[in-house]
């Protein structure tokens, strides 16, 4: 099986997967996020004859409102509406993200059973503030603020930090296949310092921060190491790789 993610960035070379289904016998998912795959290619009729093509329809707002009081209460959490509308406000109608950041609550909650706007300020909208403080030292390579930040971040599992820089070299990953790729990347947020991150962090060395990530990871769950000398050791790999 071979799954295709983010597909619309192959708009231009979109027809060259068409080659591959024809002299193949594999399954293909082909994954297109808010836009359509052109009616008129050989693939969308290829895959309209052979497969099947499946249109995901955007959910309103009250869809998702309805989808995260659903999502909190049926393991026993309350969640106000208030919260519900300021985790849309600030999320948008992202379901991944969404989903992220209801698994971050999860987490949270300890023994608190009731998740209300205040709660969602103190911890959610302060540690992405946070953490995006975080991403900015480690594009600087500032190995003192970034140590500081993240055990500044009150409340959060330090597997959660590391998802968090994972996610932040995936997110490079995908902005130098990009440019790589001559795709146009207007409709990303923060393109200047996304072009700073690839010059400092190209391909090559992300391959080997993602290794030193899982390896802090694993460390963590299984090391009698001390989470403040796992985390120097991993900055130190990460700035001088």
């Amino acid at each position: 099986m071979i799954i295709v993610k983010e597909a619309q960035y192959l708009s231009y070379n979109i027809e060259n997967l068409y080659k591959l289904i024809i002299n193949s016998n594999t399954i293909f998912i082909i994954c297109y996020n808010d836009k359509i795959l052109d009616k008129n290619t050989k693939l969308y009729n290829k895959i309209k004859n052979i497969g099947t093509i499946y249109n995901s329809v955007k959910l309103k707002k009250i869809e998702i409102f309805n989808l995260i009081k659903y999502e909190i209460e049926k393991i026993g959490f309350i969640i106000t509406n208030n919260a519900i509308n300021l985790i849309i406000k600030y999320l948008g109608e992202n379901l991944y993200k969404i989903n992220n950041e209801i698994k971050k609550i999860l987490i949270l909650l300890n023994d608190k059973k009731k998740i209300d706007e205040k709660f969602i300020k103190k911890n959610i909208l302060k540690y992405n503030y946070k953490s995006s403080k975080l991403e900015l030292y480690i594009v600087k390579k500032d190995l003192f603020k970034s140590y500081k930040t993240i055990f500044h971040l009150k409340n959060v599992t330090i597997s959660i930090v590391l998802n968090r820089i994972y996610i932040f070299f995936i997110k490079i990953i995908k902005f130098n296949l990009l440019k790589l790729n001559n795709v146009n990347f207007n409709f990303i947020k923060n393109q200047i310092f996304y072009l700073k991150a690839r010059k400092i962090y190209p391909l090559n060395k992300i391959k080997n921060i993602i290794s030193y990530i899982r390896e802090s990871d694993t460390k963590i769950k299984n090391s009698s190491l001390k989470n403040e000398e796992i985390i120097k050791e991993l900055l130190y790999k990460i700035f001088n790789n």
